[in-house]
C-alpha cells in the first residue's frame, strides 16, 4: 500500500503537468489573424483562389493571378474579404502584401493607350507627356487605366507614380479633382438618390473616398457622390 500511494501521486502530478503545458502552449500559439493588415488596396503575392466565404470548403468564385490588385474590406480569423472587379470573396490574408502600384500616375512621354494588354492591339488614345490618369488594376507589365470616359491599357514602365495608396481606399495622391462635364452631386452612391447640387463642367471638387464606381467628394460646402466617369484628377 505504501508503494502504491507514491506511484498514484506521481501519476497525478504528470497528468496535471501535461494539461498545464497544453494550456500554456495554446496561450503561446493564438489563432492566426489579419492584425498585420487593414482595409485598403493590396497586391497578391501568389496565384490563389477566391472563395464565397471564409472557409476553404466553400464555393470557389474565381482564380486570381499573382500581382493582381485587390481591395481588402474585412477580416475573419486568418481570412481577408476582398473586392476584385465585380466580385467579392475571401482568401488567406497572408496571400496579400502592401501594393507599390499608385492609383494616380503621370505619363512620362507621349503614350499609346491600347484596347488590350498587347502591343499589337488597337490604339484607343494617345496621351501627351505629363497627363494624370487613374489606375484600375494591373496585369503583368500592363496597367488598366481610366482616361475621362474611356478605359485602356498602358505599359507600366511608361508611368510615374504621383503618390502611394497609403492604404486608404481610393486614389489619395491627388486631393482635388475636376468635373469633366456637367454632373449631379448625389446624396448616396446611387443614380436614383437625391440630387444635392448640379456641378458645372470644370468645377473643382475635393476628393474624400470611393465606393464602387462612385467618388465621394465635397463641392462648394456640399458633400455627396458623383460617378467616376464624370470626374478626374487635375
Amino acid at each position: 500500500m505504501k508503494k502504491i500511494i507514491p506511484f498514484v501521486a506521481l501519476s497525478l502530478f504528470i497528468a496535471c503537468a501535461g494539461r498545464y503545458s497544453e494550456h500554456t502552449l495554446e496561450q503561446q500559439l493564438p489563432e492566426p489573424t489579419a492584425d498585420n493588415i487593414r482595409p485598403g488596396y493590396y497586391q497578391l503575392t501568389e496565384e490563389t483562389d477566391m472563395f464565397e466565404s471564409a472557409d476553404l470548403g466553400s464555393r470557389k468564385i474565381e482564380s486570381l493571378q499573382a500581382g493582381e490588385i485587390v481591395e481588402v474590406v474585412d477580416f475573419a480569423g486568418a481570412f481577408a474579404q476582398i473586392k476584385y472587379s465585380d466580385n467579392a470573396g475571401w482568401l488567406f490574408s497572408d496571400e496579400v502584401e502592401e501594393t507599390e502600384i499608385p492609383f494616380v500616375v503621370r505619363t512620362l512621354g507621349k503614350i499609346r493607350v491600347k484596347a488590350s494588354p498587347d502591343t499589337r492591339s488597337d490604339d484607343i488614345a494617345i496621351l501627351d507627356p505629363g497627363r494624370l490618369i487613374t489606375v484600375k488594376k494591373r496585369q503583368g507589365d500592363w496597367v488598366f487605366v481610366k482616361i475621362s470616359e474611356n478605359r485602356g491599357w498602358i505599359m507600366s514602365g511608361l508611368l510615374e507614380p504621383m503618390g502611394m495608396t497609403d492604404q486608404q481606399p481610393g486614389f489619395r495622391a491627388v486631393r482635388y479633382w475636376k468635373v469633366l462635364k456637367k454632373a449631379n452631386l448625389r446624396a448616396s452612391p446611387d443614380i436614383v438618390s437625391e440630387i444635392l447640387r448640379v456641378m458645372p463642367s470644370g468645377a473643382s471638387v475635393r476628393y474624400i473616398g470611393t465606393e464602387d464606381e462612385w467618388i465621394h467628394v465635397e463641392y462648394d460646402g456640399s458633400i455627396g457622390y458623383v460617378h467616376e466617369d464624370l470626374v478626374g484628377p487635375y
